[in-house]
């Protein structure tokens, strides 16, 4: 029995998704959601977490995201592409690094002569980043699979590309121990039929890039779209498989391996005609969540199986117990096509959030599952190219995108900006940045089966090499779609935070008052000082009064002076910054000590 559910969609053209090149083509997203005014200074939070929408983009350039994750610091680091730097029109791969409001902290292109690309993304523990993608090698004229490291403030550390062809990779992941693990596909030689076809690809690198161990996997031709460590220290990896029957058509491929890269388990699921993985999570049963595509159930009306296939792609989530075995399955979607699961992640709560394009009428979609699989909520976007889904630590949901279905490589992506919308635990933004335009999806139970078939696992035959990509600041400017519903606000710091002052002399402290929030105005800064009296130390402001704006912080000194008669002993300094109804205090300890 399908279970109904309402969503609201916003109403703009759909786009198909297709994956082809050397990288796998993600459907991402512009969440562009109907602008706002911004609130007042002292208006009220509705929720108890951020919410916001923003769009990022250089004029006159093109830039796609390909994967986001949350950081350590409450933030966000988003990759991708964009040609707004570098070799004319050629795209590069492109970080933007945001705070936990969506403000850029700082934002990079990383290449050659192009084009490049950055495919995912992840942190290491040291609060840098790790990231594959795609590098054009000049002296094998087309992209290499490509790996690189930065600090946490986006310098490069170390980078090496692995071989040349058709070899690429899509997924990265930081390991436990300090390295990582990426997965894709690689070129390898099939004896049943003495030709070349491509397996998926697992690379496992130590901290500093080394290999540690590399296998493909492969029955004739497969493809691998995702990987994520698993609490034993081993991997689960998603992907897809070529059917035996018909080479045209795909079956998802997800296998289980130890942390030596030994096949665990392995799963090719089959339905009827196009079926595929695109991405993988342990769950916190020990299982894995899998999501991808299916055009082998949901509303297939007209649908024209046989030679030239023309049937509707749908989103296809299934649950997988600790060994493979399917738990539940469900295709997600309305009666249009162009419906794609490109993202999956666990909450907290034992359900699951989940991203992809639709164009039933059309729009992105965002939807909350229960652990068994049934539509709790689901919320829709103004376009239909969502690539990245996570959970954020705040009981939140962080969704990226951008315009584009497409990165092949020597093709620049659509005009448009990387947009980043910050959702409540319900999928909710703020008031006035409303939902428009409704349309009915359904869950309807799937029956793909255990084909049985088993990998072949090889020792690819690759070359790493040091590569040669700089790094290169981007200007990407933030438009502010849905402002935050934190008020707007502001910050004060001093430097040094205490100061230690001689009978007689003085000492200085640089004040920084910061914008919060979209805050733009006049501060009004006053000093006092506690105890007060004519024995205590004096105090001047450089400016009673500085202006800010987000981004350009004001400074004003702030000097403390004492006299040969001053008393010794300790003191506070409070230093209060007003605007409007707004109001910021902190204090400065101050200890005034004997001239020796």
């Amino acid at each position: 029995m399908p279970i109904n559910a309402i969503t609201k969609v916003y109403g703009v053209r759909g786009l198909r998704m297709r994956r082809f090149g050397l990288l796998s083509s993600f459907g991402l997203i512009v969440l562009i959601i109907i602008s706002i005014q911004m609130v007042a200074v002292r208006a009220q939070p509705t929720t108890s977490i951020p919410v916001w929408a923003k769009t990022y983009h250089a004029i006159g350039a093109a830039e796609t995201v390909s994967s986001m994750k949350p950081t350590a610091d409450g933030g966000y680091i988003a990759v991708g592409s964009s040609n707004s730097s570098g070799t004319p029109g050629n795209l590069h791969a492109w970080i933007l690094k945001l705070d936990s409001l969506g403000n850029v902290v700082w934002q990079k292109s990383y290449g050659g002569v192009g084009p490049d690309g950055a495919s995912s993304v992840d942190q290491t523990t040291d609060g840098g980043y790790i990231v594959s993608g795609s590098f054009m090698n000049s002296t094998a004229g087309q992209p290499s699979p490509w790996v690189f490291k930065l600090d946490p403030t986006g310098n490069i550390v170390w980078q090496k590309t692995f071989s040349a062809g058709n070899d690429a990779f899509r997924s990265i992941t930081h390991t436990s121990d300090g390295g990582s693990a990426v997965a894709g596909w690689g070129t390898f030689f099939f004896l049943s039929c003495g030709c070349q076809n491509e397996g998926a690809w697992v690379v496992r690198l130590d901290a500093a890039g080394n290999v540690i161990w590399q296998q493909l996997y492969a029955t004739q031709w497969n493809y691998a779209y995702s990987i994520a460590q698993t609490s034993d220290g081993g991997f689960v990896v998603a992907g897809k498989a070529h059917q035996l029957t018909d080479l045209s058509s795909w079956d998802p491929l997800i296998f289980k391996i130890d942390s030596l890269g030994n096949l665990v388990w392995q799963k090719i699921y089959h339905g009827f005609f196009a079926d595929e993985a695109y991405s993988v999570r342990q769950t916190l049963d020990g299982g894995a969540i899998v999501a991808g595509v299916t055009n082998s159930w949901g509303d297939q009306t007209g649908c024209f199986p046989g030679p030239g296939i023309n049937c509707k792609f749908h989103d296809w989530v299934f649950k997988l117990n600790s060994t493979g075995g399917m738990v539940w399955q469900k295709t997600y979607g309305g009666t249009g096509s162009g419906e794609y699961a490109n993202s999956v992640d666990q909450t907290t709560d034992g359900g699951f959030v989940v991203v992809g394009p639709t164009n039933s009428p059309g729009g992105a979609w965002v939807y909350k599952l229960d652990p068994a699989g049934n539509i709790l909520w689901q919320k829709g976007g103004p376009s239909s190219a969502i690539a990245s889904v996570q959970k954020t630590s705040d009981g939140g949901i962080v969704a990226a995108g951008s315009p584009s279905a497409s990165i092949a490589y020597g093709s620049p992506p659509s005009p448009g900006g990387v947009s980043v919308a910050k959702l409540d635990a319900n999928g909710d933004i703020s008031p006035g940045c409303n939902l428009v335009g409704s349309a009915n999806f359904t869950a309807t139970n799937t029956n793909a089966t255990d084909t049985g078939r088993t990998l072949t696992v090889g020792i690819p035959f690759v070359s790493v090499f040091v590569s040669n990509a700089t790094a290169t600041d981007t200007s990407a400017l933030t438009s502010v779609q849905c402002a935050s519903n934190e008020p707007p606000d502001f910050t004060i710091s001093a430097n040094p935070s205490s100061l230690t002052i001689k009978q007689g002399g003085s000492a200085t402290t640089t004040l920084t008052i910061n914008s919060t929030n979209g805050f733009t105005g006049t501060i009004t800064l006053n000093a006092s000082i506690v105890p007060q009296g004519s024995k205590g130390p004096s105090l001047t402001l450089g400016s009673t009064t500085v202006t800010i704006t987000p981004g350009v912080p004001g400074t004003v000194l702030l000097t403390v002076a004492s006299k040969g008669s001053t008393l010794l002993g300790s003191y506070t300094v409070k230093v209060t910054g007003s605007s409007g109804g707004l109001s910021t205090t902190i204090t400065i300890p101050v200890q005034v000590v004997k001239k020796k």
